[in-house]
């Protein structure tokens, strides 16, 4: 950090003495961006282009400084130009696969990943890519295969075995999602969102107690994770510990009132808890935004039931 703040330095002198000084206005723009000042990287980075509109450099650094900025159809068109002037430019096609993904143009990033591949055809960050493309438009078969070449050159590789595990899942193969997920974990034993996957996938292979113990740890280091305690009110809820299902519920309603997950979970655990007329008023309040979730109407339906208003419960 030193050595960048006093190379900021340097370059602010130069740049005061000469505005216009195509050299300082990149290098600039280029130890902003290693300073996490991407802002201000794209502001130096664009006074550079304006003096040398087709310097590549400048456009991929400053593609990268808007992708971090969040700004991808900005990034996208900067890696455009840099594809156009300098098309054997092979991470640019990498750059702006990732750039089109984040946009939801699964098919145009897809391209990209091809390209990337054909010239490199070992690199794992961009099978990885290919298949996260792939997974967005529901081709899953293709997705795994992409993963498993990624896993195939960097067998540890969480994020991927975490993706195939999502991949295998959205087939029902769940038993192979989970192997994925427990190594996954395994590797990245800090990352909450695959913890809850696996969690998720013990539930769907019948083992709520196993899910309780992967998910007690990561709420102690996360307590108002909404997506932990969702999950942990379903394996509590499936172990019969209704109160600490409901207690999970309320604690996420209490932040997100119309979190539907939370009312579906605490209209079941409150029916089950013999409170029928509160547990109608839950799983109504989801029907009236999903009408078609078979389970909620099947839940109400019994405690309609147990309420004795059967012309209710059957309409």
């Amino acid at each position: 950090a030193g050595a960048y703040d006093a190379a900021w330095r340097s370059l602010t002198a130069a740049l005061e003495l000469r505005p216009d000084h195509p050299r300082a206005a990149y290098n600039r723009g280029i130890v902003e961006s290693y300073r996490g000042n991407y802002a201000e990287a794209v502001t130096d980075l664009t006074r550079h282009l304006r003096i040398r509109p087709g310097s590549v450099d400048a456009l991929y650094a400053r593609g990268l400084a808007q992708a971090a900025l969040g700004r991808d159809e900005a990034a996208e068109e900067d890696f455009d130009t840099v594809i156009t002037i300098q098309p054997e430019r092979t991470e640019a096609f990498f750059q702006r696969g990732l750039a089109r993904l984040r946009q939801d143009k699964a098919d145009a990033a897809i391209v990209d990943f091809f390209t990337v591949l054909q010239r490199q055809p070992d690199d794992p960050e961009a099978y990885l890519h290919r298949g996260l493309a792939q997974a967005s438009r529901g081709a899953h078969e293709l997705a795994i295969a992409d993963y498993s070449a990624a896993l195939e050159r960097r067998p540890e590789m969480p994020r991927a075995l975490s993706a195939r595990g999502d991949s295998l899942a959205a087939r029902g193969e769940w038993q192979k999602a989970l192997a994925d997920y427990r190594k996954a974990v395994e590797l990245s034993p800090a990352n909450l969102a695959t913890v809850r996957r696996l969690a998720l996938a013990e539930l769907e292979t019948g083992d709520p107690q196993r899910a309780l113990s992967l998910l007690q740890p990561a709420l102690a280091d996360a307590p108002d994770n909404p997506d932990l305690q969702l999950t942990r009110a379903t394996a509590r809820l499936r172990t019969g510990d209704l109160e600490g299902a409901l207690a999970d519920a309320e604690a996420v309603l209490a932040a997100r009132p119309l979190n539907l997950q939370a009312l579906r979970l605490r209209g079941a655990a409150r029916k089950l808890l013999g409170e029928p007329a509160a547990a109608v008023e839950d799983l109504t309040a989801v029907l009236e935004r999903l009408p078609d979730d078979s389970d909620s109407r099947l839940q109400r339906a019994r405690a309609l039931l147990e309420l004795g208003r059967h012309g209710a419960a059957v309409s």
